[in-house]
């Protein structure tokens, strides 16, 4: 499993960067969903085997425990791109001061981050939803972000927050639940809102990746990820390379456009933008494992009852 999600690291790395030498491989949006498809696979491992969100304080370590997974990565590419000389544009500066707070604590904590890829930034300094089914405006997503691809953890945060909800479900409502959420948004899709933000940023659609494995799937390779997912786990579980090189996936996604240094240092380096972004977060990402990622991780396991990792 890990190289795989190496591979869609690899495959968002090319969305943002051109491909690698004309190859996109599987395309920045369906290595996206398939991150979260991958990410509901873990998760639910993860719950079945040391905790029990019926339990408040279990579901608090689970919680805990993630966060401490995704934050330190995140908060060091924040830092990367202060240093790079990359922090807010000058959009941040005409907000006013309630919207400069809503934006500073988003970006921050990443709760709501993704809510800024249906915002919009007025005239008045201020920030508002977008009119449906707007396609095009001041988003503030692409203005006031730190870190673009950050957007997919606020989506994250957002499913762990309704676990409680949904996984002790049962399986018929789960299957209600994703199947209504998949005609709602086929129903958009016919009716022309097939760009962004509506066609896969909005979490009211994407949580379905997260619920149900076995989904309903309109892309071949969600399907095959879907249904092999399991089997692929079993064969690679007990791989320390294949763990190595999946561990790796999440501080390349996070880490990309931070090393990059926008794209100053591709075009100094020249050569193909993406294989050097790819080539340079991979080995950044490296690093960040094992001086710092790995020693968190074997204190949350240890504090949190001996998690997997994911």
């Amino acid at each position: 499993m890990g190289i795989i999600r190496f591979l869609l690291a690899a495959s968002v790395i090319c969305a943002h960067f051109g491909g690698i030498y004309g190859n996109n491989l599987i395309g920045g949006a369906l290595a996206v969903q398939s991150f979260f498809l991958l990410s509901g696979f873990y998760i639910v491992l993860i719950l079945e085997e040391n905790f029990s969100v019926k339990s408040f304080q279990e579901y608090k370590s689970f919680l805990s425990s993630r966060l401490f997974r995704l934050y330190p990565a995140y908060w060091l590419s924040l830092a990367i791109k202060f240093i790079w000389g990359v922090g807010f544009s000058s959009t941040f500066y005409s907000l006013n001061l309630f919207s400069k707070l809503y934006i500073v604590l988003s970006n921050l904590f990443l709760f709501n981050l993704d809510l800024l890829c249906f915002q919009v930034v007025n005239s008045d300094g201020s920030l508002s939803f977008a009119k449906f089914p707007a396609t095009t405006g001041a988003w503030a997503h692409e203005l006031l972000t730190l870190n673009i691809p950050a957007w997919t953890l606020g989506t994250e945060l957002w499913f762990y927050l309704l676990i409680p909800i949904f996984y002790p479900g049962k399986l018929r409502n789960l299957i209600i639940i994703c199947l209504a959420i998949f005609l709602f948004h086929s129903w958009m899709l016919h009716f022309g809102l097939t760009t962004r933000p509506w066609n896969y940023r909005f979490f009211g659609f994407e949580i379905r990746w997260f619920m149900l494995v076995r989904n309903f799937m309109n892309w071949r390779f969600l399907k095959f990820l879907a249904f092999f997912a399991p089997f692929i786990f079993y064969v690679t579980k007990s791989s320390k390379i294949d763990r190595f090189i999946g561990n790796l996936s999440y501080p390349i996604y996070i880490f990309h456009f931070s090393v990059s240094g926008g794209m100053g240092m591709t075009k100094a380096l020249g050569g193909n933008s993406a294989l050097n972004v790819l080539i340079a977060s991979t080995i950044f990402a490296t690093g960040f494992n094992l001086l710092i990622q790995n020693p968190i991780d074997r204190w949350r396991h240890k504090k949190f009852e001996g998690i997997n990792q994911a």
